[in-house]
């Protein structure tokens, strides 16, 4: 196995998390926009799963690879060597979550959301993905892989709760995501129901600190997504939010120089 190499150039506040890498600034979920982050001292991403047909992880947030100039076929139907060697738009291609693993390891924090598909209605392949996930998780950690896995994510709570049916790492690791404007009451219900300990609201949802303040009180660690202002960023911050996602890091933090 080998790891990233790049040295960073600054580091950004540990509150500081990448969407899809840094879409905003590279191709997302990719390779290069992993590495991006490296380069430029994010400490965490989010990046989306989906599982193939023969029961590969792989990093794309759509259904299909349609918007990003591949095949219009659902992921789930396709092979993982199928997915990998598709040529999308810029020459990027989709990486398996295995090799983000690799490169992200020593280097970069991973919040892994598992995708799930309106189109299926019984959201299988979203399960499926999320027993895929704790699976790989776990034999990696067995082999000694230190991993920095900041969360387990999905919309969907029944993915969440496969992840922690099935997963023999740190519970702690389970978030639920909570769609725009949903109240955060709705949301420390949902919390309690799934017996999690993070979540991850829409920003939308965040309107004071007393609303914060309710998810704080229960003990929950809150992660936002996805806020690309900065006067934003430090409001939430001032709320108490732990961790927000950003589709460009420079929008809503300074970096600190780097150690030399």
């Amino acid at each position: 196995m080998e790891t990233a190499t790049h040295v960073p150039t600054g580091r950004y506040p540990d509150w500081v998390q990448g969407h899809r890498g840094a879409k905003a600034v590279a191709p997302e979920n990719t390779i290069d926009g992993f590495e991006w982050t490296i380069e430029h001292g994010v400490p965490s991403v989010e990046l989306d799963v989906r599982l193939s047909a023969d029961g590969e992880l792989v990093c794309v947030h759509d259904e299909t690879l349609l918007a990003y100039g591949g095949p219009d076929r659902a992921v789930r139907e396709m092979t993982a060597a199928d997915i990998t060697a598709a040529e999308l738009t810029g020459g990027t291609r989709v990486p398996t979550l295995e090799a983000v693993l690799d490169l992200a390891v020593g280097t970069l924090g991973l919040n892994i959301e598992v995708k799930n598909d309106p189109r299926e209605a019984s959201f299988d392949s979203a399960r499926a993905a999320a027993v895929a996930v704790a699976t790989l998780l776990d034999a990696r950690a067995a082999e000694g892989t230190d991993d920095d896995i900041v969360a387990v994510s999905s919309f969907d709570a029944d993915s969440v709760a496969t992840f922690l049916d099935r997963t023999e790492g740190p519970r702690g690791v389970a978030a639920l995501l909570t769609p725009p404007a949903r109240s955060t009451r709705r949301v420390l219900a949902d919390a309690d129901a799934l017996g999690v300990t993070a979540v991850h609201p829409h920003h939308s949802s965040l309107q004071s600190a007393r609303s914060v303040g309710r998810l704080l009180d229960h003990g929950l660690v809150v992660r936002t997504w996805t806020v690309n202002s900065r006067r934003l960023a430090e409001r939430l911050l001032r709320y108490g939010v732990s961790t927000i996602v950003t589709d460009d890091p420079r929008r809503i933090a300074t970096p600190e120089p780097a150690d030399r």
